[in-house]
């Protein structure tokens, strides 16, 4: 394995997965790639303010390299506007293992409003890991990544 993606929106659970990400590179060499996702303004909004999605882009970049600056691993990071599930599927075809983290909030939200990671996993072009939520929450289970890591080389 020599590039493991990341999907990050600096949320707990994408927070976890990339713990989990940079563990994983540190111990394979690998580095990570990290994409975040901004989400175009509503139609009527980019009518009166043109250059919103620019600078949304702008924050969501400062945030991202302040994050990949205190990474252990060698890492890069983009922001690209639109579905979340495409700029995932996208980056898939670049890396070898794609880490993100599973809000999970239940079967009545996913009827509604579908699940972001199930569709990602099907339309994935690499294996994807996904950390369930209580792995972001304090749940009872929850490890700490490098501990898991640790636990893993082990076995």
């Amino acid at each position: 394995m020599r590039r493991i993606g990341v999907g990050f929106d600096s949320g707990p659970e994408a927070l976890q997965a990339l713990a989990l990400a940079a563990a994983l590179a540190r111990d394979c060499g690998a580095s990570l790639e990290l994409r975040s996702v901004v989400l175009p303004a509503y139609p009527v909004d980019l009518s009166y303010d043109t250059d919103a999605l620019e600078r949304s882009k702008a924050i969501v970049q400062k945030q991202l390299d302040e994050t990949i600056a205190e990474l252990p691993v060698d890492a890069t990071g983009e922001v690209s506007a639109g579905s979340p599930v495409d700029a995932l599927t996208d980056l898939s075809t670049a890396v070898d293992l794609l880490v993100v983290g599973s809000r999970s909030w239940g079967p009545v939200r996913r009827t509604i409003v579908g699940s972001t990671t199930a569709r990602l996993v099907r339309e994935a072009h690499c294996p994807v890991l996904v950390l369930p939520r209580g792995a972001a929450t304090g749940q009872p289970g929850e490890q700490d990544p490098d501990a898991a890591s640790a636990a893993t080389t082990a076995a």
